[in-house]
This record gives C-alpha cells, sequence and structure tokens, in this order.
C-alpha cells in the first residue's frame, strides 16, 4: 500500500465501487481541482490500483470529511481506516461527513472512525439524494 497527495485525474483512472459511480459522474474536473486544495487530502494506491481517494475540506466552522474508494477497497480496509485518521487527526473539529441514506458499509465505517450519526436525510448528494449527516466533536 502506498499513500500519495490526490490528484484530480486519480479520481477518473479508479474503478468507483457501484454505490458511488453515479455520485462521481456529476462531479466536473474544476470540483475536483478544488476537492484537491481545500485541504488535506491522499490517493491509496496497491500497485498501479487506486483503491481510495479521500480528505477533508476544511472550513471556519469545521471540516468536511469526503471520500471515494474503488471496487477493491474491501480488501484494503485496513489501510484505508488508516489513512482516514490521519486526515481526521489534522482535521478542524467538528467534522461532518454524509452518506447515501440505505449505504450501510458507509455507515458502519463511519462510525468505526468515531463519527456519531446525527440527522437522516438532511444532507443532499450531487445526484439529488438525501443523505444520513454523521459528526465528530471531539
Amino acid at each position: 500500500m502506498m499513500l500519495e497527495a490526490f490528484r484530480p485525474e486519480h479520481l477518473r483512472a479508479m474503478k468507483v465501487q457501484p454505490q458511488q459511480q453515479a455520485e462521481l459522474q456529476e462531479v466536473d474536473d474544476d470540483y475536483l481541482a478544488w476537492l484537491a486544495a481545500a485541504g488535506p487530502c491522499v490517493t491509496i494506491r496497491d500497485g498501479d490500483t487506486i483503491v481510495a481517494c479521500g480528505g477533508v475540506i476544511d472550513w471556519q466552522e469545521g471540516s468536511s470529511l469526503w471520500s471515494f474508494l474503488g471496487e477493491n477497497a474491501g480488501r484494503h480496509m485496513h489501510a484505508v481506516v488508516r489513512a482516514a485518521r490521519r486526515l481526521i487527526e489534522v482535521s478542524r473539529l467538528p467534522i461532518m461527513a454524509e452518506v447515501d441514506l440505505g449505504f450501510g458499509p458507509g455507515c458502519r465505517l463511519l462510525e468505526l472512525l468515531g463519527f456519531r450519526h446525527v440527522a437522516d436525510g438532511l444532507g443532499i448528494s450531487a445526484t439529488g439524494q438525501h443523505q444520513h449527516v454523521y459528526l465528530m466533536e471531539s
């Protein structure tokens, strides 16, 4: 496993898990460039295969955690969790994260990282999907 600085072309090259494919199609290159500049972000590789991309968007009042996971990310979940914890360590609290309603694996991952579920349906994704909202305050 190798960590490197996230670049927008990493997401275009990754085979994203089915649950995030529609979301990624709605994201344009300008938004990806903004993500790369909005706060710390990383790409996880297994050789030439991109496993995951994620980062933190720093806001004045806290941060937002974002990620796209590859279709093979399950086999590398320890590396994904380690990278997410490193990003959380350098983030401004509180940190917010959102997961599509009904996407249990995403909810479990956020809870494993120490996030607390605070609301259903308040977040809305780029595809118009309502989302669970999670928060980490300490």
